[in-house]
């Protein structure tokens, strides 16, 4: 007998590697790779995360009017190095405080302290009243301190000179604290 050769004899010849692109173009839906995707999402997020941990560290501010204020107590203050300015209370044209310094005997003194600050016809703010201590008269009061202070409004201190805008701390509730 002659052998005959059918189809199925013959040795298979393994089948070449298809590429992606080749299988989309006879119609083959191919999945994209997700690894580029996830990774443009990840910088994406860690990004996010970054900016919001340098904006979160960024100390915060207060406005121009406690800068005001508090150049004014520094420069009527006997010991203006032994400053400490405390719970802040900030709103348009009113601000409140409670600042303590070290006076001549060695003792640390306790000022709440009201700034009010109004406008001119020009709309330029200005410092209009001092109140320390709220019912005993105090040297910062003095209405004639304020207007020589307010005269170097138009010499633009405040242009040359920029106070230190950091919120101070908040006043301890525990009187323990307050050696700190």
């Amino acid at each position: 007998m002659s052998e005959v050769k059918t189809p199925t004899s013959k040795p298979v010849k393994p089948a070449a590697k298809k590429t992606k692109a080749d299988m989309a173009a006879h119609g083959v839906k191919v999945e994209k790779d997700k690894s580029k995707k996830m990774l443009y999402i990840g910088g994406a997020v860690s990004l996010l995360v970054g900016a919001f941990v340098v904006w979160a560290l960024q100390p915060a501010k207060a406005s121009m009017n406690f800068g005001i204020c508090k150049t004014y107590i520094e420069l009527n203050v006997p010991y203006p190095h032994t400053l400490k300015f405390m719970d802040l209370y900030d709103r348009k044209l009113l601000v409140r405080m409670t600042y303590s310094y070290v006076d001549a005997y060695g003792q640390t003194i306790f000022f709440p302290i009201t700034c009010k600050f109004d406008r001119d016809e020009n709309g330029r703010k200005f410092l209009d009243s001092v109140d320390v201590n709220r019912d005993k008269s105090h040297p910062l009061e003095d209405e004639y301190r304020i207007e020589e202070f307010n005269k170097s409004f138009g010499i633009q201190l405040f242009q040359k000179y920029e106070p230190s805008l950091l919120r101070p701390p908040r006043m301890p509730k525990n009187i323990i604290h307050y050696r700190k």
